[in-house]
């Protein structure tokens, strides 16, 4: 190579590696901003924020509601981390056991699925906790909203060409 082109080459390298670090230090600095997981509140947090558009009666009755599925959902959580565990202990012990490994993942599964199953509870129990224009406002302020009116989810999109 000549010496202009090949200071060309690494000045272009050197570029090329300055901006993909700039940019990894920048998604960690600010992981909610943007990217595939950009959620401003996790679905309990969405809850229990949306009470605040509940009259203070209701607030009270949906709170406890919360309050005992935050419970649930703790103990179904240290269940799972406990597997977890188990997994990271049959993968790393002396001889491998495929059976054990499939046991402790369908114990997984079953604790995802009971968990799944509560927080679909809980929804039910709100919605029939509550009066019609009381649910409205909750649920209103609980699920996320679309960007703009006009908005529609992809597969929606597709269906409607």
């Amino acid at each position: 190579m000549k010496r202009p082109a090949f200071l060309f080459f690494c000045l272009s390298v050197s570029l090329l590696f300055n901006t993909f670090f700039i940019g990894l230090l920048v998604s960690h600095a600010f992981p909610v901003m943007g990217g595939h997981f950009n959620h401003s509140f996790a679905a309990e947090e969405r809850l229990e924020h949306a009470v605040t558009a509940l009259d203070p009666p209701y607030q009270d009755k949906v709170q406890a509601l919360l309050a005992a599925h935050e419970k649930e959902t703790k103990a179904g959580f240290e269940r799972m981390h406990h597997l977890f565990r188990q997994i990271e202990e049959t993968l790393t012990a002396p001889k491998f056991d495929a059976g054990k490994l499939s046991g402790i993942r369908q114990r997984i599964d079953d604790e995802d699925k009971r968990l799944k199953t509560s927080f679909t509870g809980i929804i039910d129990q709100i919605a029939g906790t509550l009066p019609d224009e009381q649910r409205i406002a909750f649920f209103s302020k609980a699920l996320p909203q679309p960007k703009s009116s006009g908005d529609k989810p992809e597969n929606e999109k597709q269906s409607s060409k």
